[in-house]
């Protein structure tokens, strides 16, 4: 993997589990903070969109582990995000924390929108960013970055990441004070440089300020338009309400208002006139005094006693909640009617953070469920978990619950926050029983998730065939591209599972389809050495004569290939030309005729394959011919292939050579003998004598293939004119 300047790949994935760590912070500060109604149903958005966040960090981590190789554009993107994510979760927890019960009219609906959409802006990415990194082609990397999809996601978030920055609290000025400008999360637009931002530590709690007894406070804006309108109503109505006194309050992760018997735990010398002790310590705090008559509490002491006062103020599970829970969990219907019927509620939470309804979801209680779906339990809704009850269910293969809560009007076509299908998660985690329940109801298996990935190639890409299967057998669409551009069948091929490619050509799959590069899928497959592969293709219908990113024909990389057998490339080059590949292709530029690739590789069986399907036996490479090359390194038995397909015994080299000559020169007497049968012409009349030449002459055996005697000259030089000048009579 690539170590870019400034930041290594290392960082890169502790970013992406800080981040993580940061997401399920926050949500878990929603689930288990005590809102009124009202406020939590104007908080859940923002948890879903915090929940998801959490699980797409969580993927992006595991991905980068397994991700043997990106590009450094890919990091830098990754590293940038993960960079300007961190601050900015860490911002939001801390603001989260500020709010309390009946501070809904003090609550900053824009600082929650701009907060909502920015979460959205992180998601988006992250999903794209997390599909990029299953593309095993770095090429396909950049080309997934630039490509119009990926543009509009990142140009969107770098808009919403720039509008978020200018709203930094949750509350409006008659809350808690605003955070300084420094809690606001600093943002750079990834560059070319490669240089990432530095990532800012999460700022302390603010410190203890009391609240300004004197100014009027600012008008509330109004509730958001997703609160219900009883919901709106009721929130306006607060407006109107008396204000709480003006009492001390605690900053921090449970922000709260003391009472006077709270701020007698925190330091008793601070009570009130009604408290027991001295006054003198609370006048030696700095700080005036509120118009209640409490002074500002010492850090020491608030030190001392926040772990007693925080305990009180942390959210319990209610005891027939969890008794509920283990009643449903156990499928005692009769407990469960009796507890439902002394008020436990079936929106609360046990002490795993389980509702009553997940409880019947884990254990598969029908009949307990729907007891619970009869008193109103939610089937719409996901609170703070992932996916709402029905396709919960049906990730974990409840079909018991799932049936009943179907039959409560729950929709298989529900989507997030996103816009994503809910039915692209059940698919991702694999649980054949509970997608074919969801099909079989009416999801979509043609449904992709919201970077464009359809719900198959997903199921291709996790190499899980029975899958792929069950949604072609619901009718999902096997000519379909991943969100790179890469086709289905191209993503089977990379797994190299022979079954998946057989199931996808069964079923009417493009055996021409592209790879995310544009490469014909059959094309790649000889190139990565997958002969077998290849030769399915063609036999399906490949184009034989498809061009690799070069402009060259298949059957060069197919004869260049040295990775597969010598009887699985002969196949492979056999099929190719069953199917119609062109024998008299070159590679690039023209420059080698593929007889000549096939000479080269040393198997008369290759070239006696392309002779035999119409390669010109005389072809020429840099003015030489295949019968000179075989005579030059004494291959007998090629030169003989060649003479009986037709190569020109007389065809001279740009240098005059002959064939014959060459052989004569090299000595080779069996090579000779065979030129002269096949009709080589022994004109050396024009040829000037040499060493090798005069020596191959006075050998008697070339000389009688020859039809010559030998010379008995005393000069062995005039002996050699005289059989030049006799081998031209």
């Amino acid at each position: 993997m690539d170590v870019m300047d400034g930041f290594s790949p290392a960082g890169v994935t502790s970013l992406a589990l800080t981040v993580q760590h940061r997401a399920f912070a926050a949500a878990e500060e929603l689930a288990h903070h005590e809102h009124t109604p009202e406020l939590a149903e104007a908080l859940n958005p923002l948890g879903e969109q915090i929940e998801q966040l959490g699980q797409l960090s969580t993927a992006l981590h595991l991905a980068l582990d397994a991700r043997p190789s990106m590009t450094p554009r890919l990091q830098q993107c990754l590293n940038q995000y993960f960079s300007s994510c961190d601050p900015s979760l860490a911002a939001l927890t801390k603001q989260l924390m500020r709010l309390q019960p009946g501070l809904l009219h003090d609550v900053n609906w824009h600082f929650l929108s701009s907060q909502q959409a920015l979460l959205k802006a992180y998601n988006d990415v992250f999903a794209y960013l997390e599909d990029i990194l299953l593309v095993e082609d770095r090429d396909g990397q950049d080309a997934s970055l630039n490509a119009p999809r990926g543009r509009f996601i990142m140009e969107t978030a770098h808009r919403t990441i720039r509008t978020a920055a200018q709203t930094n609290s949750i509350l409006l000025s008659g809350g808690l004070e605003p955070p300084s400008e420094k809690d606001a999360p600093a943002y750079t637009p990834p560059s070319s440089s490669g240089k990432s931002p530095a990532v800012t530590e999460a700022e302390a709690p603010p410190p203890y300020e009391p609240l300004s007894p004197t100014g009027p406070a600012p008008a509330p804006l109004s509730p958001p338009s997703f609160l219900s309108p009883r919901s709106r109503d009721r929130a306006s109505s607060t407006s109107s309400r008396p204000r709480t006194p003006n009492l001390p309050r605690i900053d921090g992760p449970y922000s709260h208002t003391l009472s006077p018997a709270e701020l007698s735990l925190v330091n008793p010398d601070q009570a009130g006139p009604s408290q027991s002790g001295s006054s003198q310590a609370g006048s030696s705090q700095t700080g005036s005094s509120t118009g209640s008559g409490w002074d500002k509490p010492s850090l020491s002491s608030l030190t001392r006693s926040f772990r007693a006062l925080t305990s009180s103020l942390r959210s319990k599970p209610d005891p027939l909640v969890s008794a509920l829970c283990q009643a449903v969990t156990n499928g005692d219907v009769q407990q469960v009617a009796g507890l439902l019927k002394h008020g436990a509620s079936t929106s609360g939470r046990d002490e795993n953070g389980d509702t009553p309804l997940h409880c019947a979801i884990r254990a598969d209680q029908g009949p307990a469920a729907e007891l619970l779906l009869n008193v109103g339990a939610d089937v719409t809704g996901s609170g703070w978990s992932k996916m709402p009850p029905l396709f919960f269910a049906a990730s974990l293969g409840s079909l018991n619950v799932a049936r009943a809560i179907l039959q409560k009007g729950a929709r298989v076509d529900q989507r997030n926050t996103s816009g994503q299908p809910y039915f692209v998660d059940v698919v991702a985690g694999g649980n054949l029983v509970g997608i074919n329940f969801l099909m079989e109801n009416g999801a979509n298996p043609d449904c992709s998730s919201i970077s464009g990935r359809p719900v198959i190639v997903l199921a291709a890409k996790k190499n899980n065939l029975a899958l792929v299967k069950m949604l072609i057998d619901f009718g999902a669409k096997v000519n379909v591209t991943d969100m790179t551009g890469g086709s289905l069948l191209s993503v089977a091929a990379t797994k190299g599972d022979p079954a998946m490619v057989d199931l996808l050509l069964e079923h009417g799959a493009d055996p021409n389809g592209r790879t995310v590069n544009g490469t014909a899928v059959m094309i790649e497959a000889i190139q990565k050495g997958k002969a077998d592969l290849a030769i399915k293709l063609l036999q399906a219908g490949a184009d034989p004569n498809a061009w690799d990113l070069t402009g060259q024909a298949a059957i060069i990389p197919a004869l260049k290939d040295n990775r597969a057998s010598a009887e699985k490339k002969l196949e492979l080059v056999r099929t190719l030309l069953q199917a119609g590949a062109d024998v008299h292709a070159t590679t690039l530029g023209g420059s080698i005729p593929c007889i000549w690739l096939a000479v080269e590789s040393g198997s008369l069986e290759m070239t006696e394959l392309l002779l035999r399907h119409g390669a010109n036996p005389s072809a020429m490479r840099q003015d030489v011919t295949l019968l000179m090359h075989a005579v030059e390194k004494d291959e007998t038995a090629l030169a003989k292939l060649l003479i009986k397909s037709g190569a020109d015994v007389n065809l001279a080299d740009k240098k005059g050579r002959t064939p014959l000559l060459v052989a004569l020169t090299k000595q080779n007497l069996d090579m000779v003998t065979l030129l002269v049968a096949k009709g080589a012409r022994a004109d050396l009349k024009d040829q000037q004598p040499t060493a090798e030449l005069s020596k191959a002459l006075s050998n008697s055996d070339i000389a009688a293939a020859l039809g010559m005697s030998v010379a008995r000259d005393t000069s062995q030089q005039q002996g050699t004119r005289k059989l030049l000048k006799q081998t031209s009579n």
